[in-house]
């Protein structure tokens, strides 16, 4: 009886494995290398911005005629600083008349120096500066308003 069940489950098998149809494979090899090298590609331009550190060929002061000093503490990869940036960045021409903005990142070794100077503990901070870099006003550290900027540029 046993080997009558053993041949029916070999035939049963014979059976699928002759009627199963093949599939082609979802990735060929082809795709998956493509994959493979963007990856790397990718990664390899991550890597080059990072070491290049990362926005630093964006001009450090726009240069105008103003009497005061705009000195921003920021670090270019969080999103608060990136926020206070696009602020400021959508500011434009508002923001050049009134005062030269002045930026000091956490990326650059050279610029830590002020970070201990003006005593800066939170991110993004803001300070209004005579035009020889002396504090007059601090914002409370945190993204500011485009108008609470202005405010405190005109005060």
């Amino acid at each position: 009886m046993s080997a009558k069940r053993n041949r029916a489950r070999a035939s049963a098998r014979q059976h699928a494995a002759t009627n199963t149809p093949k599939r082609p494979p979802v990735f060929s090899r082809r795709v998956v290398t493509v994959i493979g090298l963007l990856a790397v590609v990718a990664v390899g331009i991550v890597l080059a911005r990072a070491s290049s550190g990362g926005d630093d060929a964006i001009p450090f002061t726009h240069t105008s005629t103003a009497s005061k000093k705009l000195l921003f503490f920021m670090n270019p990869d969080g999103y608060p600083c990136q926020t206070q940036k696009a602020i400021l960045d959508a500011m434009g021409d508002t923001l050049s008349k009134v005062a030269d903005v002045v930026y000091y990142k956490t990326t650059k070794p050279s610029d830590l120096q002020k970070f201990e100077e003006f005593g800066i503990r939170g991110l993004p901070s803001l300070i209004v500066a005579d035009k020889d870099g002396r504090p007059l006003r601090r914002l409370t550290p945190g993204v500011q308003s485009a108008q609470d900027v202005l405010a405190a540029l005109t005060q």
